[in-house]
This record gives C-alpha cells, sequence and structure tokens, in this order.
C-alpha cells in the first residue's frame, strides 16, 4: 500500500510539472527525460552495484541467475514483468529478492515513457478530451485490476495495465489544483482527515484474505488523493506531514526505499535471526544511514546541472545500463557464475526453485483434463490434486520401470487451499482467507462439479488423489472417497502428504559429498499424524504412504540417492531425480504393479 500511495503523487507531481511546462511553452520531450534519469538512475544504480558483492559471496549459483536476470531488467526497465513471469506457487519468497521493489519503478517509468507523448499529442484536442481520455483508461485498468486480483493476482501485482489507475488518480489531483480551486477551510480540514484515515485504516484492517490491488487499492489512493488536494499547511494533517521529522524521511525515502529491499534480503541470507527483536532495529538503522549517505553523496550530486551536464547523464546512465546487462547475462548464461563453487558441489549449487518448480508442473498440466482413448489398453487413471500430485504425475511419467507403459493419465488441479474433497459442506471447512480464491479457482465450488472432470471420473478406470494433507481435512478423506465410490463408481487411491523435513542447500553444500550421502533430515510429528490419521480412517481405498516408499522410516529421511542425486529441493516437492526414485517405488505397490488389481481391490492395505 505504500507503493499504491507513491504512485498518486508520482502521477500528481509528474503531471504538475509537465502542465507547468506546457504552459509556459517550454515543455521538451528530452528535458523530461533528463530530470527522470537524474531523480531515478544514480540512485538505483549506485545500490544495485553495491549489492553485486552480497550477491556474489551470499548466493547460491541457481539464486544468482534468478537474482541476474532481475539486474538485467532494471536499466531495461522491466523488471516488473522479469519479476511476473517468476512469480507463482514455486518461485523465492519475496523477502529473499534482493531487487524485487525495482518493478514499481519499472512500471512508473513505462508509464511515463507513455504518458508525455500522450499529453503532447492530445492537447491540441482540448483538457476536456484529455480529461475524459485518462478518465476512460483508469476505469478500464481499474476494472483490470480488479478482475486479475482474483483471478491472476501475480500479473495485477506486477503489470502497468494493473496499476495505470493509481498513477492517473494522481495526474486528475495535478488537474484539479492547476485551476487553484477556491476550498474551504472546513472542506481543507476534513478532507485531510478523511485521507490520511482512510489510508490508515487500509493498512490497519487489510490482510492476506483482501483481493489485491483492485476495488480494495481505492482506499488508500484515494487517501493519497484527498491528502494531495486537502492537506495544505493550514490543516492539522498538512502541519504533522510538513513537520520536520516527516519532510527529513521524505526527503531521503527514494534512497531509503532502494536500499531497505536488498539491506533485509541479504540479510535473511547471511543471519537467520535476521528478524529477532535486536537484528531488525540495527536493520532499520542501517537501511536510514544508507539513504542518507546515498541521498548526500549520489542524488544530491547527480541532480546538480553544473556538475553533470545532460551529456554526462546520459552517457553516464548508458555505460552503467551495458555493464549491468553485460554482467548479467554473462552471470545468467554460466549459470549464476557456478564455478565459484568447487566442482562437485555445481550441481547443487545451481538447482533453481523457479526452474525445479516448472519440473513439478510441466508434466500434470499438459495433462490437464485429457481426454482418455479409447484403445490404448492401458489402466485409465484420473489423478486430482495439488503439487503433490504433480510429483506423482513426474513419478509415473519419468519413472523408469514401465509405469508410464501400464497407465493413461488425465489430470485435475485443485490447491491444497481448497482441501481437494469431494464434501457437501467443504466451503465452511476451508479457511476464511482461501475461500475467494477457492470460489473462483479450481477449488471447492469449481473442483469435483467440473463438468469435464466428471465426464472423466466416470471414464476412468480408478481415481487417485493426493495433496499435501492438512490436519483439518484428514477426518473427511474417508468420507470424500465414499462420496466419489458412490457417485462414479470407481476405486480409489489415496496418497499420502510426504516431506523431507527441511532442506536447507546453502548447508547441504558445506558438508562433503559422503556427509550428504548419510545425512538423514527428521520428520516432524505432526506430518506423520496426518498420514496415520488418513490410513486409519480408510476402509474401502487403497492408501499409499508416499514418504514410507521414500524414506524407508517413520522418524527420518534421507535427502539424497546412492549415487547423490537430491530427492528434494524444498523438503516438500520432487527433483527430476526424486520423481525417478518414486516412480521406481510407486512400481513395486502391489496394486500398482498389477493394474487390475486396483480396480478390483478391496482397500485399506497400506501398499
Amino acid at each position: 500500500m505504500g507503493v499504491d500511495v507513491f504512485f498518486v503523487i508520482s502521477g500528481y507531481l509528474i503531471t504538475t510539472i509537465i502542465i507547468s511546462d506546457m504552459e509556459s511553452g517550454r515543455f521538451s520531450i528530452l528535458e523530461f527525460y533528463e530530470r527522470r534519469a537524474r531523480r531515478i538512475l544514480p540512485a538505483l544504480f549506485f545500490v544495485m552495484a553495491a549489492s553485486l558483492p552480497f550477491a556474489w559471496l551470499l548466493l547460491l549459483p541457481g539464486d544468482m541467475k534468478q537474482f541476474l536476470q532481475t539486474v538485467i531488467g532494471v536499466p531495461l526497465f522491466v523488471s516488473n514483468i522479469v519479476l511476473w513471469r517468476e512469480s507463482g506457487y514455486f518461485d523465492v519468497s519475496g523477502e529473499m529478492k534482493p531487487l524485487l521493489h525495482t518493478w514499481s519503478l519499472s512500471v512508473e517509468e513505462q508509464f511515463y515513457i507513455l504518458y508525455p507523448a500522450f499529453l503532447l499529442l492530445s492537447c491540441r484536442l482540448g483538457k476536456r478530451f484529455v480529461l475524459w481520455s485518462l478518465a476512460a483508461g483508469g476505469v478500464v485498468s481499474l476494472l483490470l485490476a480488479h478482475w486479475a486480483a482474483y483471478h491472476n493476482a501475480n500479473a495485477g501485482f506486477f503489470l502497468l495495465p494493473t496499476r495505470a489507475w493509481e498513477l492517473i488518480l494522481g495526474c486528475f489531483s495535478a488537474f484539479y489544483l492547476s485551476q487553484a480551486p477556491g476550498l474551504s477551510p472546513s472542506l481543507k480540514e476534513y478532507g485531510g482527515v478523511a485521507g490520511l484515515s482512510l489510508v490508515a485504516i487500509s493498512i490497519l484492517f487489510y490482510g492476506p484474505a483482501t483481493p489485491y490491488p483492485g476495488i480494495y487499492a481505492l482506499a488508500p489512493t484515494l487517501g493519497a488523493l484527498f491528502i494531495v488536494v486537502f492537506a495544505t499547511r493550514e490543516t492539522c494533517v498538512g502541519r504533522l506531514l510538513s513537520c520536520k521529522l516527516m519532510t527529513g524521511v521524505g526527503v531521503i525515502s527514494y534512497s531509503a526505499y532502494l536500499w531497505h529491499q536488498p539491506i533485509f534480503a541479504f540479510a535473511r541470507y547471511a543471519l537467520p535471526s535476521s528478524e529477532n527483536i535486536l537484528v531488525a532495529p540495527a536493520l532499520v538503522a542501517l537501511v536510514f544511514l544508507s539513504a542518507f549517505v546515498s541521498w548526500r553523496l549520489v542524488e544530491q550530486p547527480f541532480r546538480d546541472r553544473s556538475l553533470f551536464d545532460r551529456k554526462s547523464i546520459f552517457m553516464s546512465s548508458s555505460v552503467a545500463s551495458a555493464a549491468f546487462i553485460g554482467f548479467g547475462v554473462v552471470g545468467y548464461h554460466t549459470n549464476g557464475f557456478a564455478s565459484r563453487l568447487p566442482e562437485e558441489d555445481r550441481a547443487l549449487g545451481a538447482i533453481s526453485k523457479v526452474e525445479a518448480g516448472k519440473y513439478v508442473e510441466q508434466n500434470f498440466s499438459t495433462l490437464l483434463l485429457r481426454n482418455f482413448s479409447r484403445s490404448s489398453g492401458r489402466l485409465k487413471v484420473m489423478l486430482i490434486g495439488d503439487s503433490f500430485a504433480e510429483d506423482i504425475a513426474n513419478a509415473v511419467l519419468d519413472g523408469t520401470d514401465g509405469l508410464k507403459e501400464r497407465i493413461e493419465l488425465s489430470t485435475f488441479h485443485i490447491s491444497h487451499r481448497c482441501g481437494n474433497l469431494y464434501v457437501e459442506d467443504i466451503l465452511l471447512k476451508i479457511a476464511d482467507e482461501a475461500r475467494n480464491f477457492c470460489l473462483l479457482g479450481s477449488g471447492a465450488n469449481g473442483g469435483y462439479r467440473n463438468e469435464k472432470l466428471r465426464g472423466l471420473l466416470l471414464a476412468a478406470d480408478v481415481v487417485w488423489i493426493a495433496s499435501a494433507w492438512q490436519a483439518w481435512q484428514a477426518p473427511l478423506v474417508a468420507r470424500s472417497v465414499a462420496n466419489l465410490k458412490r457417485e462414479f463408481g470407481k476405486p480409489v487411491v489415496v496418497f499420502g502428504t510426504k516431506t523431507f523435513g527441511e532442506v536447507d542447500l546453502r548447508e547441504l553444500i558445506r558438508m562433503k559429498s559422503q556427509e550428504r550421502l548419510r545425512y538423514r533430515s527428521k520428520l516432524p510429528e505432526e506430518h506423520l499424524a496426518i498420514n496415520r490419521a488418513i490410513e486409519a480412517s480408510l476402509r474401502d481405498a487403497e492408501f499409499i504412504d508416499v514418504n514410507d516408499l521414500l524414506c524407508r522410516s517413520e522418524t527420518s529421511c534421507g535427502l539424497f540417492t546412492e549415487d547423490g542425486k537430491l530427492l528434494s529441493y524444498d523438503g516438500s516437492h520432487l527433483t527430476i531425480h526424486g520423481a525417478r526414485y518414486l516412480g521406481e517405488r510407486l512400481a513395486s505397490v502391489r496394486t500398482l504393479r498389477d493394474p487390475t488389481g486396483v480396480v478390483t481391490m478391496g482397500g485399506g492395505s497400506r501398499q
């Protein structure tokens, strides 16, 4: 929401400058972009340059490769697109991305590539045309943002079409104030208080369940708009925001914004306790100290035209951009400078969670709701579930013991948050923060009621369901199985949840190769209890304990195959080696080894 407020203020400030220059007849596109370059690039490139040594020291090649994609995207003002393409279930936590915050700068600059040209071309048609055009664009952008908040939240968050309306709100405030409206003191007073209240209320009461940014983002953005329009220095809000402490923070706010994300991200890599009560305040202090230094030594000098003329600004910006892009391209094509690690550690260090996550998804996604062939001679299996079901699909298709030749898969995705359960009152069981997502996605409303899925369930020989089962779901699995069998008349196989315990690639790399092979991580008891509860409840369905197949132990699990291949990169999902390993073990399960046995089996056996 801080970025939402910033976009409104940015739209107001930039439009105010453009209107003033156009009215005086001295507006120049070249001058406009020179100002933007002076304001944005020196401090941005300084922070990026300072981040590179820490990235070299702290990031494994897989993480470094992902980081370098953003390094390439920043000077091209497309880092928001890079980050959007990376985003998803398998993405690295945003808190671990040193340049995550540059998405907002890219959105802003993309808008300002188009906006001045639009004003120059359309102003000849009159201010009314300009305002109606901006209003139409803003409404379309807002509606698109609201749709995306429910259907494609990552795109809605990162991309210009769903953020432009926030900048346009600021533009409108500048056009309004350019007419020098005579507002009564009481209106200014109440308007400023209302604006500050809207921003504060949204910060205090919005949470993970809030679909964002869409209609709900109107609260902080309209709040910012009211403050800009009404909170003059004569009002209580204006006086509050004009005090020396607030304006002092405002002066260095751009540098503070640039520094906060890399400082906290690198601290999380270097210090596991970086968010404890002692370390976090020290990091905040470091952010403001770094911000003051870069404001004093970088921002101010580069704004001084006597020190750096237009040619110097554009030339230095071009050279710096080329250097960052070149460094990023070289690093990306050397797998994140993998040669930094000893040769025996490079394969492990080069693992990227994003790329590994794409492998988890790819087979499952190609089989979504695929029609079964009429005469393949293979067992027709309808596989339903979340990313753990995706692991099962990979085990079947990439295993080496013939399951692929005996089984024909069709798949359907239901998020683990939505239960993967065929029970009537599932909506009452789903957590509040997930309910909207499940109603609109492939969850409670669109899940087992999907007509194409129901047709495939009738055509299948057997139904497999797999999920990262949670404690609240375990007592309902048996009822779900009974409902499936009663309605569709097909045997059901339930795959238990799985875990390898905690997997820290950096910790594993510190080990010697033989030590890694012997290392076993402890399995959490709550996870094992869920599997036991599901297994005990089933009377007429096969239960396959995936953890038992992978770990051969109820208390701990190895992370590597005998020839040193990593089974899971995050403690939950399988690498291609882990999928092949599981495939070998699934092939030894009695009911999967003899497909006709699955169709005619009784149930309740562990394997």
